[in-house]
């Protein structure tokens, strides 16, 4: 084995193993086992390990090579939260050449360079792989049609009239109409005629897509505050102590904290979360700093989840929104924590408490912070203004006025747009030369060099407009300086359309801080440049592409939503200033921008979002612009599926005004009796408990296979948590609906969350589901704690295995015991707040003699 070893090597390039930066952990040779000495040490050296790992992936590393003598250091690796590839070259009880094949073919899949000449030997033999990667089985029905639904049926004969205006056939129309006129008098009027046909029936779709957001106030007590309030604050920023003095009059216990917000050190922050955790914590508060850095941001929610803390986390901005139309909004850059908290919030609605902005000038009457703090609201998008409380809320956007003018430009001029050469700049191109815009500048990060770029200058020109093609950094600022530079004089700049953009799919808690500027700088960066830029030139039209993950979140974008969000403040901050601004928070376009089609437009269609008709989508962006307006969300939602799984794990205040949404989310009618007999509470009233568990276990299987889209035959480990098992919000809400269904009676859909494994939740329907004997027996616990005295009595254990089993049996009676007043603390307490002196005497306690031999 040790040669084949050696050419495995030689085959490899370095990998995280071979890095100085992972310390090993040592053997310990002589150490003794039995000792507490020898396991706290071990102890230290795993958490080493574990941190020298941490610093690796940060720093980009994904392919983990461990050789030998098993997998131990990999699965510590994976442990310690890293992600990518492992592959260990040995596993005890498992073929040794198999193994290694296996590991090399591993990293070789996921982009290693393998030197295949020297690990194969000469007389290897290749074959050719099929083209497709797999054959899978579809045990679903084909989604239905869930185009936007049809307007009322028009009679008959109205029907065949508007397929002739269509068709413009006039002698059809001449004899439907019974003119006397012969049909040539129609010629001209029938083009008019069928255009506006079209256009009618695309403000009738695009109208129930159209949704803005608002503020309403909320009325509330004053509350008070108790316990420890930790006030984390960036360093250099004095601009707290209005906050700090809140909290404080309210009650709290403040314990302040300044990090520096521009390289936040996430395992320090986690550790100074779990020591202020064993003061009674009740709430951290973010309070932003004039930057409103999104390092601070993303570094918390992590430290949170890194110290295993559920304490809520609040983050306060300043002059991030605006109320009214009195409101400013005076720090844009500080709406970027509103759209990255909406994305936290649906990742880890336990770790998340909300966001409130705070006015920036005059004197600040805090004293409904307390309430909002405190929950008692419910609220978790606040805006404290005057003294009061206003919620967010999304509503239908009013509908556009027919009679608004058509935008056109002035004066012969030159349009920009960002992103220019993509699908969704291309569609915005296309209707500026329609408008009539006599200059395209269209710029991308690949210039002239873009797929497509000829073609698409060449329709330009059919449609009247000169199109120039060329390359531009937007997030670099001298690049967009140079840009308009060199804007021709003859045809000066009169309009920016802001398309460019990169998109973001991975949660928060595997998000580098040096993605930040990857993700948010193209959208946020480009468009303060170009704000910037242009401050006193003439611009009739400035519009940015926003998204609707800054609208009302979106998991797995968190910084995408942050950069989008920017935009919408920056656009309604130009508009205060009367200043051309258009921003229109997307949902996602079919064929375009976020291309869906196949397996990724069935995704989004199942949890309520239909891909937007690229056509319509420029409807929808006409009629803002046409209508001046400022801020507009355009989305094609079906409320009764998106409702249920956007609030399945954490209810949502925001759609408290959108009647489709209240709807969707009301409470159902018990089921009657007759709905409720499916079978299966017949069955269980004949079955002892084991068989009662069993039963209900297969149920929940079974509906397991359906929402998972599993085969049939195969087999669910009921011990795995369902997150585990592939669960999203859609498919938690699909499942609770199927069980609730199987059982007969209504269900919360955060029930994958309340009982985590198919093992828990079979517990909790037993118990729960009528004919449930009452747990008084407690013959066979005697029982088991006889036959286990009995195992001690006849072969005394060890001091380690002593001490192991003391371990689990006080872990058994502190959960016991938890709905009685503790007297003292738990040994798990005792554990977590012992140093190493008090460890060892703990353990020596636990494993007695044992542990002085």
């Amino acid at each position: 084995m040790e040669p084949m070893l050696a050419e495995f090597a030689k085959t490899v390039e370095p990998m995280a193993f071979a890095d100085p930066r992972i310390p090993v952990v040592p053997a310990m040779a002589g150490a003794d086992p039995a000792t507490p000495e020898y396991w706290i040490r071990q102890v230290r050296e795993t958490v080493r390990f574990a941190d020298g790992v941490r610093q690796l992936t940060e720093h980009g590393a994904t392919r983990f090579v461990e050789v030998g003598p098993d997998g131990v250091l990999c699965a510590m690796t994976r442990q310690s939260g890293a992600t990518g590839t492992f592959a260990p070259v040995l596993r005890r009880d498992r073929d040794e050449v198999r193994t290694a094949w296996a590991a090399l073919g591993r990293i070789w899949a996921v982009g290693a360079d393998v030197d295949w000449a020297a690990a194969i030997p000469a007389h290897g033999r290749q074959i050719t792989l099929p083209t497709y990667a797999f054959q899978r089985d579809r045990y679903w029905p084909e989604p239905a049609n869930t185009t936007p639904a049809p307007a009322p049926a028009e009679a008959p004969g109205e029907s065949r009239f508007w397929a002739a205006v269509e068709r413009q056939d006039a002698t059809e129309i001449a004899g439907t109409l019974r003119l006397t006129a012969p049909p040539e008098a129609l010629t001209e009027v029938l083009p008019a005629l069928s255009s506006w046909r079209r256009q009618s029936q695309q403000h009738a779709t695009v109208n129930n897509w159209r949704y803005r957001v608002e503020w309403t106030a909320v009325t509330t007590p004053a509350a008070t505050l108790d316990g420890t309030w930790l006030l984390v604050t960036e360093t250099g920023d004095d601009n707290s102590t209005d906050i700090e003095d809140a909290l404080r009059t309210a009650g709290a216990d403040v314990l302040p904290l300044t990090i520096d917000a521009t390289h936040p050190d996430r395992r320090q922050l986690a550790t100074q979360l779990a020591a202020a955790a064993a003061d009674n914590l009740r709430g951290v508060v973010h309070a932003a700093g004039h930057q409103a850095e999104l390092a601070l941001a993303l570094t918390l929610v992590q430290a949170l989840g890194d110290a295993e803390l559920t304490t809520p986390l609040w983050t306060l901005t300043r002059g991030a929104v605006a109320i009214d139309t009195t409101d400013h909004i005076t720090r844009a850059e500080h709406a970027r924590l509103w759209g990255f908290g909406q994305a936290v919030a649906l990742e880890h609605p336990q770790r998340w408490g909300g966001l409130i902005d705070l006015p920036t000038d005059g004197h600040h009457d805090l004293t409904q912070l307390a309430a909002a703090l405190s929950g008692d609201t419910e609220e978790d998008q606040i805006a404290l203004r005057n003294g009061r409380l206003h919620a967010r809320r999304l509503v239908r956007a009013d509908q556009p006025d027919p009679a608004a003018p058509a935008w056109a430009p002035s004066r012969p001029g030159t349009v920009l747009v960002t992103g220019g050469t993509g699908a969704l700049g291309a569609s915005v191109a296309r209707w500026l030369a329609e408008r009539g815009v006599s200059h395209l500048l269209l710029t991308s990060r690949r210039g002239a060099q873009a797929p497509g770029a000829d073609e698409l200058i060449a329709e330009l020109r059919t449609l009247g407009a000169h199109a120039t093609i060329t390359h531009c950094d937007v997030a670099d600022r001298n690049a967009v300086s140079e840009l308009l530079t060199a804007v021709p004089a003859d045809r000066p700049l009169i309009g920016i359309v802001h398309a460019a953009g990169v998109a973001q799919s991975g949660p928060v808690a595997t998000t580098r801080l040096t993605d930040i500027t990857k993700i948010t700088d193209g959208k946020m960066l480009g468009a303060t440049h170009l704000d910037q830029l242009t401050e006193g030139a003439d611009l009739e039209l400035f519009v940015v592409f926003s998204s609707i993950a800054a609208t009302w979140g979106s998991g797995g974008q968190a910084l995408y939503a942050a950069g989008n969000a920017y935009l919408d403040a920056l656009a309604e901050r130009r508009a205060q200033h009367n200043l051309a601004a258009t921003s229109v928070a997307w949902g996602p376009w079919a064929d375009a921008g976020m291309a869906v089609s196949g397996e990724a437009e069935e995704f989004l269609r199942r949890r309520g979002l239909a891909p937007l008709d690229p056509s319509l989508a420029i409807a929808a962006l006409a009629q803002a612009i046409d209508g001046g307006e400022t801020n507009l969300t355009v989305a094609d939602v079906d409320w009764t599926r998106f409702a249920p799984a956007f609030t399945s794990s954490r209810p949502s205040p925001l759609l408290r005004e959108l009647p489709e949404a209240t709807n969707a989310l009301a409470p159902t009618d018990p089921p009657t009796e007759e709905e409720a007999d499916t079978g299966l509470r017949a069955r269980l009233a004949t079955l002892n408990t084991p068989e009662r568990l069993a039963e209900l276990t297969e149920v929940i299987r079974s509906a397991l296979v359906v929402v998972l889209r599993y085969a049939a035959h195969e087999q669910i480990d009921s011990t795995r948590p369902f997150q585990n098992l592939g669960f999203d919000s859609l498919t938690a809400v699909e499942f609770r609906d199927l069980l609730a269904r199987q059982c007969g009676t209504p269900l919360p859909s955060t029930i994958v969350f309340d009982y985590p494994t198919p093992a828990a939740l079979a517990d909790h329907l037993h118990a729960t589901l009528p004919g449930a004997d009452p747990a008084t027996d407690i013959e066979p616990l005697i029982g088991a704690l006889d036959t286990l005295e009995a195992a001690m009595a006849d072969s005394p254990p060890d001091g380690l295995s002593k001490a192991r089993v003391t371990v689990r049996l006080q872990a058994f009676l502190d959960k016991w015991t938890t709905d009685q007043p503790a007297a003292e603390n738990t040994a798990t307490d005792r554990i977590q707040a012992a140093d190493d002196d008090e460890l060892i005497s703990l353990i020596r306690d636990q494993l007695g003699d044992g542990a002085r031999e």
